[in-house]
């Protein structure tokens, strides 16, 4: 039976899988080559003064197009890098009026300035697992490491239920790693009773003793020594030191004058114990930012762990919000409001009068880090990051754009002007590169697509669209030709379930010739990374870029740009 709902499935997207012709009818992951000169590129300088001039504004006026805060008591840090360029693409910071400088707070705020991070700890605590081998224990319950957890899982008779306790033999460390395992988010550090507030005389119940929880909130608790380094030598000696992330270090903070302490009790000094894993590092955006490019660059993790990493491990409630471990996978588009969707894999914490916020953008391997500290962390924390991830997501498009099409658009043709082909490659309002003609041996290919999907009621063919597939080297890039077609008696007005444009990533290799597929294309880059021929390699021939094409290209780009 089962079998047969899935054969049905299958038959449902295979009658679909011809796409339409909109912004989702594409691959997941970049559409265009990683930007490598962003820093000069013009759109993304535009972006820069405007988010500059957004945020003094904010400063200023105390008020953001996406709220207000107290700029006067409330602090932040942008940092925001490409993996590509030393040099950041952007670095703001804001000094509150008021700081706890008597208790050890820098007086002025740069991109070295300790935060506390909260729970973006629990990104370094998964890394550091993978650093050991992590993905060989990811599947198996905490019992396996944690034996005391076992009786736990089994109190007595009289006692056992599945409401009451937590069932820690199905509870594996992948889970953990993951935030959705079902066990209870703070068990003693939130707790209620342990605040200074009067919760009795609003109707809630006199606790006795024995029920307030002591553990998780003693200042006093001593961290935890596993076999072997401690969590805090483990980050230190793996993590923070190979990547030269000077400023990171476990809480309580060693030295004055190194973090931003707001007016007031911020915690600054607070001891986390076993926390420290969870919520206990503290770090500056220069070091976060490192971090997220140590990660796209596969620095210490082999490229194949972190694919596999870097993905969602459960779904929520909304359609824009996944979770992995411990990521939180923000859905958007990459013009904000229109465009394809684009993932942010994001990390965000809170404690006191910190929040933090670290975004990967692996499209274009760019990576901002956000920080504030004050009574309005929150309201800040808020405002920065949608007025820089709004300028700076289009602009990033349009900086991958305008260098896709510098480095690979043009006209192909093989050699011998007598051959009768060629191969037209340009930009257009399309997330991707267009191959806008195409004509071997005076035949023309795309019409000769549209004449297939016509006798196999394939529906008609849009545009062919070239997207990168990360196989590369120095001299090589390969590239896939996804076919935009309008499937055979659609109608838009009428809504379907299974929506056609979910079947896009099932049509590669779909159609092969002679044991090569149809829409493998190999560009032929010279030294300077440019394209210096085109292979669709199932016409088993080179075209070469012609060199007025290289100018013709500039031209074409300025009007789609």
């Amino acid at each position: 039976m089962l079998l047969s709902v899935f054969s049905f499935l299958l038959f449902i997207i295979a009658l679909s899988s011809i796409s339409l012709a909109e912004a989702d009818q594409k691959l997941s992951g970049p559409s265009f080559e990683l930007p490598t000169h962003v820093l000069s590129n013009k759109a993304i300088q535009e972006a820069v003064l405007s988010i500059r001039s957004s945020l003094n504004g904010a400063i200023r006026t105390g008020r953001s197009h996406f709220g207000r805060f107290n700029s006067s008591t409330t602090s932040f840090s942008l940092t925001a890098v490409s993996q590509l360029e030393s040099t950041p693409i952007i670095d703001f910071h804001h000094t509150s009026n008021f700081l706890n400088v008597s208790a050890g707070s820098r007086s002025k705020v740069t991109s070295d300035t300790v935060y506390q991070i909260s729970s973006v700890s629990k990104l370094f605590t998964v890394y550091s697992l993978f650093l050991n081998n992590g993905t060989n224990y990811w599947n198996r319950p905490v019992t396996d490491f944690i034996p005391e957890l076992r009786q736990a899982s089994h109190p007595p008779l009289h006692k056992s239920s599945v409401v009451d306790r937590v069932q820690w033999d199905q509870t594996t460390v992948g889970a953990l790693a993951s935030q959705l395992s079902g066990i209870g988010r703070d068990y003693s550090s939130g707790d209620l009773s342990s605040q200074d507030f009067p919760w009795t005389e609003l109707g809630l119940p006199a606790l006795p003793p024995q029920d307030i929880p002591s553990c998780g909130i003693n200042d006093n608790q001593l961290p935890c020594s596993r076999k072997g380094k401690s969590y805090e030598e483990l980050v230190k000696k793996e993590i923070f030191e190979p990547l030269g992330m000077k400023h990171s270090s476990p809480l309580p903070p060693i030295g004055r004058g190194i973090g931003i302490i707001p007016n007031g009790d911020a915690g600054w000094g607070r001891e986390y114990g076993d926390e420290i894993a969870t919520g206990g590092l503290l770090s500056s955006t220069n070091d976060l930012t490192k971090f997220g490019c140590a990660i796209f660059a596969d620095k210490q993790l082999p490229s194949m762990e972190t694919l596999r990493w870097m993905k969602p491990s459960s779904l929520t409630s909304s359609t824009s919000l996944f979770l992995g471990a411990p990521w939180e996978i923000v859905r958007t588009r990459s013009g904000i409001k229109t465009g394809h969707l684009i993932d942010l894999y994001t990390k965000s914490g809170s404690v006191g009068s910190y929040e933090s916020l670290l975004i990967l953008i692996p499209d274009y391997q760019v990576t901002l880090a956000v920080l504030a500290a004050g009574p309005d962390a929150s309201a800040a924390l808020r405002a920065v990051t949608e007025t820089a991830i709004q300028t700076l997501l289009p602009s990033l498009k349009k900086a991958a754009k305008a260098e896709s099409c510098s480095k690979l658009c043009g006209d192909y043709a093989p050699a011998g002007a007598s051959r009768n082909s060629s191969l037209a490659i340009t930009v257009d309002d399309g997330p991707s590169l267009l191959v806008k003609e195409w004509i071997h041996q005076g035949h023309d290919l795309i019409a000769a697509g549209q004449a297939y999907a016509n006798a196999t009621r394939g529906g008609k063919i849009q545009a062919l669209r070239l997207y990168p597939t990360g196989l590369r080297t120095r001299r090589q890039a390969a590239y896939r030709v996804l076919f935009e077609s309008i499937p055979c008696q659609y109608d838009p007005s009428v809504y379907l379930v299974f929506d056609p444009k979910a079947g896009v990533w099932g049509k590669l290799d779909q159609l092969m010739y002679g044991g090569i597929a149809v829409d493998g294309f190999v560009f032929h880059l010279n030294s300077g990374g440019d394209s210096a021929a085109v292979e669709p390699r199932v016409l088993r021939e080179v075209y070469q870029r012609l060199e007025k094409s290289y100018v013709c290209s500039r031209v074409q780009l300025h009007k789609t740009i």
